[in-house]
């Protein structure tokens, strides 16, 4: 959480305020920002993320389905970066493609661990019973897309799912 907390918090409170957009209540939905800023605060002690945030998305209320989804796939894909990659440094980006939220995690610094030498097909073949089938499974219920790859010593979660699935109407 290290760099997350004070410049990019204090830079999404400004781009909150440009767009008129007040923190959220309690007892209303979060917005991803709150979701993600939950999320990345439970693994502060053991993980480092580094936040890249590219679209307005990021500031609107998250559905209750949705919200129900998300927060399990994005905590496995930080365990599997703690675990499988090797890595305490990770990144995630947010951005919007086309009517699609993508949310991509990755390990920050690439590592020589066995999953990272392997081959896409063998690490889903190993790994097929828990982590990856779920956020997979998970995904589908928001008919979005999950894709991993692990290349060159760096281990990728990308998420694309579309806009109407993840946010409240405006």
């Amino acid at each position: 959480l290290g760099r997350f907390t004070r410049q990019t918090r204090e830079a999404l409170g400004e781009v909150r305020s440009l767009m008129g957009s007040p923190a959220n209540a309690q007892g209303q939905q979060p917005t991803l920002e709150e979701l993600v800023g939950r999320i990345i605060g439970d693994y502060e002690e053991i993980l480092d993320v580094s936040l890249s945030v590219k679209t307005a998305l990021f500031l609107r209320k998250v559905r209750p389905e949705a919200e129900d989804q998300l927060v399990p796939i994005l905590r496995e894909a930080f365990v599997n970066v703690l675990q499988h990659a090797g890595s305490n440094k990770a990144s995630l980006k947010v951005s919007q493609i086309g009517e699609q939220v993508a949310l991509v995690v990755a390990n920050t610094d690439a590592t020589t661990t066995n999953l990272a030498l392997a081959t896409p097909t063998d690490v889903l073949a190993r790994e097929r019973g828990i982590g990856l089938e779920s956020m997979q499974s998970r995904i589908q219920h928001l008919d979005g897309r999950f894709a991993f790859e692990s290349k060159f010593g760096v281990f990728t979660i990308k998420l694309q799912i579309p806009i109407e699935a993840v946010f409240e109407a405006k």
